[in-house]
């Protein structure tokens, strides 16, 4: 589990829960495991519900904006999705005998 190059986590066993610091970055999701293909997924960094044009429209009033600034530039309006699931593909028997050749 990656952002930007940086390690965030290695999953050892699964399920396992892991908190992250929230950023505008998307985070890299690469699973390996003996017999299978390795499989790649990104939990991208969206838009937090509530952070919507009503919620800016206020902040501005409030504010002048200064609040909706400072949370688009540190990433705290961002979310990430809460799960994510990724399907090992297990290796062909042709495929597993080629890797034991090499």
């Amino acid at each position: 589990m990656t952002r930007k190059g940086e390690v965030l986590a290695k999953i050892e066993k699964t399920p396992m829960t892991v908190t992250v610091k929230k950023t505008k970055e998307d985070i890299a999701l690469t699973c390996t495991m003996e017999g299978y293909h390795e499989a790649n997924a990104i939990n991208s960094s969206g838009w937090e519900a509530g952070s919507g044009a009503a919620g800016i429209a206020l902040d501005v009033i409030l504010t002048l904006g200064i609040s909706s600034a400072i949370d688009s530039a540190t990433g705290a309006d961002n979310k990430y999705q809460d799960q994510v699931n990724i399907t090992l593909v297990p290796l062909t028997a042709s495929e597993v005998e080629a890797v034991t050749v090499e």
